[in-house]
C-alpha cells in the first residue's frame, strides 16, 4: 500500500478542523494517558489555550500548559493516549511511546513508558500530529 501525500495547505485545513474540535467546550483540552485503550487512566497533560498551533507544513503542534503541574494519578505502563477536547470528547487517539519511539504521543524524560503515581506528566515538546 502506498502513502497518500497531501500538500501543506490541505493538511493545514484538515488540522484547522481538529483545532476547532479541541477548542469546543468550556474545560481544559488535554492528553489523557492510559494503560491500554479503554484501560486505566494513569494521568493527563493539560494543554494551553489555544491547545495547539498549525505550523508552516500544516502539522498540528500540541502546546502543553507550562503553568500546569500535571501528576500521574496511578502507576503503570502508559501505552495509549487520547487527545481530549475542552468538552472531554476524544478528538484523536493512538499509541504512547518514550521519546525515542514512534508512537503518536511521546513521553519525555523516560526510558520506556513505565510511569508512577505522583510523577510529573511530561510530553516531548513539541508534540506534532497529522
Amino acid at each position: 500500500m502506498s502513502d497518500l501525500i497531501i500538500p501543506a495547505a490541505h493538511r493545514a485545513g484538515r488540522n484547522a478542523v481538529t483545532m476547532e474540535l479541541l477548542e469546543s467546550g468550556s474545560g481544559v483540552a488535554c492528553l489523557a494517558l492510559y494503560s491500554v485503550k479503554n484501560g486505566v487512566l494513569l494521568g493527563r497533560r493539560s494543554l494551553q489555550t489555544p491547545p495547539a498551533h498549525i505550523d508552516a507544513d500544516g502539522a498540528l503542534r500540541l502546546l502543553p500548559d507550562a503553568d500546569a503541574v500535571d501528576l500521574f494519578t496511578a502507576s503503570g505502563q502508559a501505552t495509549w493516549g487520547a487527545l481530549l477536547s475542552r468538552a472531554g470528547d476524544v478528538v484523536a487517539e493512538g499509541t504512547v511511546t518514550d521519546s525515542v519511539g514512534d508512537g503518536a504521543f511521546l513521553l519525555a524524560g523516560a526510558a520506556g513508558t513505565q510511569v508512577y503515581a505522583g510523577g510529573r506528566v511530561e510530553l516531548v515538546t513539541p508534540a506534532v500530529l497529522g
